[in-house]
C-alpha cells in the first residue's frame, strides 16, 4: 500500500476533495480515515502470529538484533541498492506537486497522468518479478531490473533534453521504465535481505524500512526543491540515484561470486 495502490490513488482522492471545498479538507479526511482504520483493525483484523512464536517486547533484544543487523556489509549493499533505485522513482512521488503543476502545467486534477503509467508500470514489474520467481535466477531477476531502470532514465535524460520532457506521454515513458525495473527488483531484494539473517527477520526488515523511508523523507525536502525545477533536473537526479543503486548491486554481485556472502 505504501509503494504501490496508495500513491496512485491519493493525488486523485486530493484533487477530488479540492472541488468539494478548501485544502484544510484533505487532512480532515486523512484524520477520519485514521481512525476508520484503527477501528477495524482492533475489531476486524486479529493477530495472526502464533502465541508460542511471538516475541516479548523487550527494547534491550531489540537494540541488539538491530545492531547485529547493521554490522551486516552485506545488508548495507542491499539495502542501499534498494533505496537508491527506489528513491529514484520516489523522487517524483515526492516532487509531484513540482512536476505535474510546474513542469507539466498541469492542476489539482491531472496527478493521475503521473501517477497512474508510473504506479501501473511498477505493479506490472512485480508481477512479472513474481512469475519470473522460481523460474530465472533472483540475482538475474534484479539485474534486469536495473537495467531497465537505467535504460529507463537514460531515455528520460535523453528526452528532456530534446525537448520533450514536459510533454505527455513523453514525459512519463522513461519514470515509466524505471518503475517497471524497481517493480521487477525490489521484490527479489526484500526476499535476499530477509535471508541474509534467518532468525532476525523483523529486525532486518525494519531496518531497510528505515533506510528507505528515511532517505525518501531526506530526499523530498533536502534534494527534490532544488532539482525539480525542469524536466532535465528530475531526469539527471533520478539517472544519477539508479546509477549508485546499480554501483551497490555491482558490489553485491561481486561478493556473491567470490561466495563471502550467500545467494537467496
Amino acid at each position: 500500500m505504501i509503494f504501490g495502490l496508495a500513491p496512485a490513488i491519493a493525488p486523485i482522492v486530493g484533487g477530488i476533495l479540492l472541488q468539494l471545498g478548501p485544502w484544510h479538507l484533505v487532512f480532515w479526511f486523512m484524520g477520519v480515515m485514521g481512525l476508520v482504520l484503527i477501528v477495524a483493525t482492533l475489531l476486524v483484523l486479529p493477530e495472526t502470529h502464533p502465541k508460542e512464536a511471538r516475541t516479548e517486547l523487550r527494547v534491550k533484544e531489540i537494540l541488539h538484533g538491530l545492531g547485529e543487523v547493521v554490522r551486516q556489509p552485506a545488508f548495507h549493499r542491499i539495502a542501499w541498492a534498494g533505496t537508491f533505485v527506489f528513491g529514484a522513482q520516489f523522487l517524483y512521488i515526492g516532487g509531484a506537486a513540482i512536476f505535474v503543476v510546474d513542469v507539466l502545467g498541469g492542476g489539482e486534477l491531472d496527478f493521475w497522468k503521473l501517477f497512474v503509467p508510473m504506479i501501473g508500470a511498477m505493479v506490472l514489474g512485480s508481477w512479472a518479478s513474481g512469475r519470473s520467481a522460481g523460474v530465472v535466477e533472483p540475482v538475474l531477476i534484479v539485474s534486469a531490473g536495473y537495467a531497465i531502470s537505467l535504460g529507463g532514465m537514460v531515455l528520460g535524460t535523453v528526452l528532456a533534453l530534446v525537448g520533450l520532457g514536459d510533454t505527455l506521454p513523453w514525459a512519463v515513458v522513461g519514470l515509466a521504465l524505471l518503475s517497471f525495473g524497481n517493480g521487477l527488483g525490489y521484490p527479489i531484494v526484500q526476499l535476499m535481505v530477509l535471508d541474509l539473517l534467518p532468525t532476525r527477520r523483523g529486525a532486518v526488515m525494519s531496518g531497510m524500512t528505515c533506510v528507505t523511508l528515511s532517505f525518501n523523507a531526506v530526499a523530498a525536502v533536502a534534494i527534490t526543491p532544488y532539482v525539480g525545477g525542469s524536466a532535465l533536473g528530475f531526469a539527471l537526479t533520478a539517472l544519477v540515484l539508479v546509477v549508485l543503486g546499480a554501483l551497490c548491486w555491482a558490489a553485491h554481485r561481486r561478493a556473491l561470486a567470490r561466495g563471502t556472502v550467500r545467494a537467496a
